[in-house]
């Protein structure tokens, strides 16, 4: 088993041991995650991009399954966490703010209506344009790992994806999935360095909330309960949602569907 370099080292350590990732690159697999899983459960702890054509299978929140035809990014980053297991949620956040800033990069021009949405998509207006799955795992040794699952649109969104979706690039002016890793690789390792093992978590949150919708807006939360309604209030201390009731109170939400009003 390779030796996990440490995220808790100086800032740019840790940016260029993100941003120097080994990256595989497969066809149809079943899920980017699901084969980190597998690396990882045969002695990988990365840094590691696990990247595939498309996915058979492909992993959404919650146990959904997300669509995956060929022609977008599909990718999963294996990283070493040296970091306390409390902080490990807030990377949920965090990646959400790398994926939309290396989206501009790759665009490479203005993006109107790119926004984030609690607690992990990346829109253009209600459309969405990304999807981020993090996920985690104990080594025996007890280490951790996160596994950072990232879908982008390119020039074939899903067609069947019962909601509105976005493209990165019009059908006729395709985007190599390979140009995402660099602006990625180099967005993810800006933010894990601000992070600082979640220590400056802070920074994390004021980022998204800049990235995200206006306080006030109307939203819809399915917790598992059914919905409710209400406005986005914007973020708690440690990333949970803070909404307000028809009737004035507060309510955290630290887990649920969020729709906006056009979804």
């Amino acid at each position: 088993m390779s030796a996990l370099p440490s995220l808790s080292r100086h800032a740019n350590d840790i940016r260029d041991t993100i941003r120097q990732a080994r990256v595989v690159w497969l066809g149809a697999i079943d899920s980017t995650n699901t084969e980190a899983m597998r690396r990882i459960a045969a002695g990988e702890t990365g840094p590691l991009w696990i990247c595939a054509a498309s996915q058979t299978a492909g992993k959404g929140r919650a146990g959904r399954s997300w669509v995956s035809a060929s022609g977008n990014f599909y990718g999963s980053l294996i990283l070493p966490l040296d970091c306390p297991r409390a902080a490990v949620p807030g990377l949920s956040l965090l990646v959400g703010v790398a994926v939309h800033d290396a989206i501009l990069q790759a665009a490479g021009r203005p993006l109107p209506g790119l926004r984030l949405k609690w607690p992990n998509d990346v829109l253009v207006g209600t459309a969405k344009l990304a999807g981020i799955l993090p996920e985690s795992t104990t080594l025996p040794d007890g280490r951790l790992v996160a596994i950072l699952g990232i879908g982008i649109n390119l020039a074939n969104p899903p067609t069947h994806a019962g909601r509105p979706v976005a493209g990165l690039c019009a059908p006729d002016v395709p985007l190599d999935p390979a140009a995402l890793v660099a602006p990625l690789g180099h967005w993810l390792g800006h933010w894990i360095g601000l992070w600082s093992g979640g220590a400056a978590f802070d920074r994390v949150r004021d980022a998204w909330l800049v990235r995200a919708g206006h306080v006030g807006e109307a939203i819809r939360v399915n917790s598992g309960t059914g919905p409710i309604g209400g406005s986005f209030m914007g973020l708690d201390h440690d990333g949970a949602l803070l909404m307000q009731m028809l009737d004035g109170a507060i309510r955290r939400v630290t887990f649920g569907d969020v729709m906006l009003a056009g979804e």
